[in-house]
């Protein structure tokens, strides 16, 4: 057998223990008489496998878990048609897929770190060099698109009706753009009237792609004959009757056996001109979206959409069996929407019964949305800002800016904390252009003021990429915050991220805080703790040298650090701080007055005896004796459940779901907070699959997710603006 194949063994006998496939494995004769073993022939069975449906996997998704230990990646389904799952896999996996991208890319001259601007779509930054444009598409969305690609060479990502709009936005001005690496076109249809506008505009490769994450399905057309490439080396691929079926090759978590992916391919039948192996396609559409033309029912895929003379691009409706509905975005806007420009619609027309005959035709011009007339902000001093940044909501808090310099800080707060370009590392252009304007500022006069600056310039330097330049800029931010204020938190709290040295010399010359924590405080920590996750992961080492177990044993880290600040948030004390700040730089920064406060002095001398790696558990004992409120006494369980991650101890299942049900903090809906107890949730995974409980196992997988502002941000602001929108549909099949 060659490579391919022996994969494709191997995910067979995987997937062969996992319930939800055993019936239709025996039913195919895949397996042997044992019921675990393939036969010896296995491949003719393999193709009577009754294909997998994504209904199937969605209603039970735990029924197909092989493995819930080691998992290094989580996703949902983009859930298209109103419901999605989530997809797991491991290191193995993502590799392969790292490996499939390079392959595709490279032969655009392109690579895996050349960084990518995603544009109005649900699309995520992938690598620490990538962004993702968010909001409506309008004048401010392209001045941040220019100030992007200005400030570094890109592709551009996104939908390709998205993209259009983008284009169209672009050519209505007049100053010239730059020109993006490539445009990479995906999750619709690309249809040869698109790819000629944004040729067109952006003056730029035109790339397609496809994919799907839960199946390892990935391919880029090429350059020479503009075929789309599947990757052949990731993913076992069929077409049957038109549906592509895949058999994920690498994933040893969750695999798709036969899986149905919804979409319609035609397979070419001949090599590619440009000379590459592997299987080429031609995208027909979506299974459910089908099309009535003037011969029969088609994908929409199959009615070509050519440019036409005129148009910088149009989009068609069937309402009923009567009525075509065409959009037409005209080439040339008429500045007087009262006398626009004379259009012959005769190609358009003549392309509508082409495909749709003698139908009935409602043809309307799509003349750009007006700008939104931009409120101007109510007038706000300095110092109220400053008071508001602290005491209000930040919801209230963004809606008015202050004068001045002032100005600057409120702009670049808001980039952070309600992002209009979410990066994955570093800062957004503009939040950089803020940063270094408040940088060489001169100081504030109002002590108030320039501590909220200072403080703003500190969570900045949160998202930043450059250890070095970043070290230099806290050391000077820091000396401004502690000249106005001597006894702030912000001074310590980038102490979690910092390298070592920088770290504990910070606290050996600062005045140490006290009062409760504010606002900007929680939001800071939160910050800091997601810039601490790599530090803590490979740089932690005990005082002996050796590396500790911790952030491995304790994953996902964010999650455990969260939990800490829900907790203790009500009666924090500088001594928090300095654990975390033991657990993550491997070393206690200068010793702190411990408080007095009995429960929280009792969990800070539990906690440095399990940091040291010599968990004393009479310390444990006086912790639990110590809890006399109920979300203490979680706390106090909570803490004997990390001890035993810590010790590479086994969780009983139950013993621990049963702790979880009783003492996880509740929402107000009466369900568990997770959150904290993910390492722990995470760990009972796998002992829960082993023996049969695969939906508990993917309940617990579901719910230890990675906490990240950055999703919840993104998540949150796209939810309003960045939809798709189909070129051909038929709203009778809808």
């Amino acid at each position: 057998m060659d490579e391919r194949t022996t994969r494709l063994a191997k995910i067979l006998r995987l997937a062969a223990t996992a319930p939800g496939n055993r019936t239709r494995f025996q039913a195919a004769g895949l397996l042997a008489a044992d019921g675990q073993a393939l036969v010896t022939d296995w491949q003719p069975a393999f193709q009577r496998l009754t294909p997998l449906s994504k209904a199937t996997v969605r209603s039970q998704p735990g029924q197909f878990l092989v493995s819930a230990a080691a998992i290094t990646y989580h996703s949902a389904t983009s859930g298209s048609q109103g419901e999605h799952f989530h997809c797991f896999a491991g290191r193995d996996w993502q590799q392969a897929r790292a490996a499939a991208r390079q392959r595709s890319l490279a032969r655009w001259g392109l690579s895996a770190t050349t960084p990518v601007i995603n544009v109005a779509s649900r699309l995520l930054p992938a690598g620490e060099q990538d962004r993702t444009l968010i909001g409506p598409i309008d004048s401010p969305l392209g001045d941040r698109l220019r100030q992007e690609l200005t400030a570094q060479p890109a592709i551009l990502r996104g939908y390709p009706s998205r993209l259009c709009e983008v284009a169209m936005l672009l050519g209505s001005g007049d100053r010239p753009w730059p020109t993006p690496l490539a445009v990479i076109c995906t999750g619709e249809l690309l249809y040869e009237q698109q790819h000629a506008l944004l040729a067109r505009c952006f003056q730029a490769p035109i790339v397609n792609e496809y994919g799907c994450q839960e199946a390892g399905v990935s391919g880029l057309t090429c350059p020479e004959a503009h075929r789309l490439h599947l990757d052949a080396d990731r993913c076992w691929l069929e077409v049957v009757a038109g549906e592509l079926l895949a058999t994920d090759l690498h994933n040893e978590h969750l695999p798709l056996v036969r899986y149905l992916v919804g979409d319609r391919l035609r397979l070419d039948p001949t090599p590619c001109l440009c000379g590459r192996p592997g299987p080429t396609a031609r995208l027909l559409g979506r299974s459910e979206e089908r099309l009535r033309t003037r011969a029969d029912w088609r994908s929409p895929g199959e009615v070509p959409m050519p440019p036409l003379p005129g148009l910088s691009h149009y989009r068609a409706v069937r309402v009923n069996a009567e009525r075509l509905a065409i959009q037409i975005w005209p080439s040339e806007l008429s500045p007087d929407a009262a006398h626009p420009p004379k259009l012959d619609l005769t190609p358009l027309q003549t392309w509508a019964r082409a495909h749709f005959g003698a139908i009935a035709l409602t043809i309307q011009s799509s003349e750009p949305p007006p700008e939104p007339p931009v409120a101007e902000p109510t007038p706000l001093t300095a110092s109220e800002w400053a008071q508001r940044l602290t005491h209000e909501t930040w919801t209230t808090a963004m809606n008015d800016l202050p004068p001045g310099i002032a100005r600057s800080a409120a702009l670049l707060w808001r980039e952070l904390v309600q992002p209009t370009v979410i990066a994955n590392r570093g800062l957004s252009v503009a939040a950089r252009t803020h940063f270094d304007r408040l940088l060489t500022a001169a100081r504030h006069p109002d002590p108030a003021v320039e501590a909220a600056i200072a403080r703003i310039l500190l969570l900045a330097l949160s998202f930043c990429a450059d250890e070095r330049e970043t070290t230099v800029h806290y050391q000077t931010v820091a000396r401004r915050l502690q000249a106005v204020a001597p006894q702030a938190l912000a001074r310590l709290i980038p102490t979690l991220w910092l390298d070592r040295e920088t770290a504990i010399a910070a606290w050996s010359d600062c005045d140490l805080p006290s009062g409760r924590l504010d606002r900007f405080s929680l939001h800071h920590l939160l910050a800091a703790f997601e810039a601490a996750v790599p530090r803590a992961r490979h740089g932690r080492r005990l005082a002996d040298g050796r590396e500790s177990p911790l952030p491995l044993a304790w994953t996902p880290l964010p999650a455990l650090l969260i939990g800490d600040l829900t907790t203790f948030a009500a009666r924090f004390h500088p001594a928090i701080l300095a654990m975390w700040v033991q657990f993550v730089q491997g070393v206690a920064p200068a010793k702190v007055e411990l408080p007095r406060q009995p429960f929280l002095r009792a969990w800070l001398d539990w906690r440095a005896t399990l940091l040291a790696d010599r968990a004393d558990l009479n310390r444990l004992a006086d912790l639990q004796a110590a809890a006399t409120s109920p979300a203490e006494q979680s706390r106090a369980q909570l803490e004997r459940a990390y001890y035993l991650l810590a010790s590479d101890q086994a969780l009983a299942p139950d013993e621990w779901l049963a702790c979880f049900e009783q003492y996880g903090s509740p929402f107000t809906n009466g369900q568990r907070d997770p959150v904290a107890w993910a390492p722990v949730l995470r760990a009972l995974a796998e002992p829960l699959r082993a023996r049969g409980e695969g939906d508990r196992a993917y309940q617990c997988l579901v719910a230890s997710a990675v906490p990240s502002s950055r999703r919840s941000a993104f998540e949150r602001l796209t939810r309003s603006f960045n939809r798709k929108q189909a070129m051909l549909v038929d709203l009778g099949t809808i």
